[in-house]
């Protein structure tokens, strides 16, 4: 048996595989990769029962590529059989730390042009084979998919596709117990002007494994970008992360502080929208101002051109008696993979119950976001509703509501 992940998604896998016994194997970024080495890997006799990408998918035998309704399928199966033992998901996911060791990602992007780009893997590729140190830390291994070298085989060629027309590089950095690591992954994306970023520890507790605050700085609105306030960001960013995963910060506030300093940053989905490219309501039929456009952000994908458009999209959000999902609606709107720079937010608030209070949480709440310090006052409102033990695939949403919501519903 064997199973399949991206090799910039998280290597617990991995680690899993070594205790169970398993095969593992990891790929380049992409179902096409994934799928095509379960049905090889088919071919030669073994069971593929589950593979995934680090932002994108997972994949059942069902079908050899990303597969939504397998994954719901599976994962009700899964929640089904906990409920049964009377185990939260959560506490699940413990469980699996404990025995397979506790891992932390941290992920992110800056936006580049292909030529800074360049410049910035010359300047890394600068000393051969490779960097000994990133700062003060010691380079364990070594892998450019770009170059073809790879410091973990005997013949330094690397397992994985080369490919000299894009850069990627990976590396490991020496830690003081072997069985734990840090690794971290930067390459160039091959759909729009981005250098990304993928930084993961694993280590025995969760406190070494944690990330800490202050690596990530909000993307600089200028044209171009600075080769080497990227180059320094990158590997402060990796220094950083080096020394809070050996002295280990407080979980509670480290999560906070990348929250708030990251959310605008990190995107879920490697996905843009380009206005420019879709369908257009013409605005007389509209009976509107002929300066006003209706766009569907829903069906389209970016391209590096959508960038560099800078048209502003502007979210209008209607709402009534919505106090208790705004920390919802808030968390959910970080996560839009539009630039957020080109985003403005409009709420339409019509008549509330008078003891509602949605407009003094939405001033509450907008002011904290441009400040920066929404994401403290969210967990605040969190562990204010933690605890109501509520079952069901709409936890997520129940949490934020009266008790008895869902029947009132029906």
């Amino acid at each position: 048996m064997y199973m399949i992940n991206s090799t910039v998604s998280s290597q617990m896998l991995g680690s899993m595989a070594d205790k169970l016994g398993f095969g593992f194997v990891d790929t380049l970024t992409g179902f096409k990769w994934i799928g095509n080495k379960a049905i090889e890997l088919e071919k030669k006799g073994y069971n593929v029962p589950f593979a995934f990408e680090e932002a994108i998918g997972f994949m059942f035998p069902v079908v050899h590529d990303k597969d939504g309704i397998s994954a719901l399928v599976v994962f009700l199966q899964l929640y089904n059989k906990l409920l049964k033992e009377g185990i939260k998901l959560g506490e699940r996911l413990e469980q699996l730390y404990s025995k397979y060791g506790y891992f932390k990602q941290c992920n992110g992007y800056y936006i580049t042009t292909p030529a800074v780009q360049d410049e910035i893997f010359n300047c890394i590729r600068s000393t051969k084979p490779y960097p000994s140190h990133i700062g003060k830390y010691q380079v364990n291994s070594w892998r450019d998919l770009t170059m073809g070298y790879d410091s973990d085989t005997v013949d330094h060629l690397p397992t994985l596709h080369v490919d000299p027309s894009s850069h990627m590089i990976t590396c490991k950095l020496l830690t003081p117990n072997k069985d734990e690591f840090i690794r971290f992954t930067v390459r160039g994306s091959g759909t729009e002007p981005k250098l990304k970023v993928y930084i993961e520890a694993k280590a025995e507790n969760e406190n070494r494994a944690d990330i800490s605050d202050d690596k990530f700085t909000p993307k600089s609105k200028k044209k171009s970008t600075d080769i080497y306030k990227v180059l320094l960001g990158v590997i402060f960013t990796i220094g950083l992360f080096y020394r809070l995963f050996v002295h280990g910060p407080s979980p509670n506030e480290t999560q906070r502080n990348l929250d708030a300093s990251f959310n605008a940053e990190s995107h879920v989905a490697d996905t843009e929208v380009n206005p420019a490219e879709a369908m257009v309501t013409p605005p007389d039929q509209m009976n509107l101002a002929e300066n006003v456009e209706f766009y569907d952000l829903m069906q389209y994908q970016g391209t590096p051109e959508g960038k560099s458009n800078e048209e502003i999209v502007l979210l209008l959000v209607p709402l009534r008696n919505a106090e208790k999902v705004l920390p919802l609606m808030f968390r959910n709107m970080m996560n839009i993979t539009y630039d957020h720079s080109l985003i403005d937010i409009a709420f339409l608030v019509s008549d509330c119950s008078k003891s509602d209070k949605t407009l003094e949480k939405l001033y509450e709440y907008t002011s904290a976001m441009q400040e920066g310090k929404l994401v403290p006052i969210l967990e605040d409102r969190e562990r204010e509703i933690k605890g109501k033990g509520v079952f069901g695939s709409s936890d997520l949403y129940l949490k934020y509501m009266p008790e008895g919501y869902i029947e009132n519903v029906k």
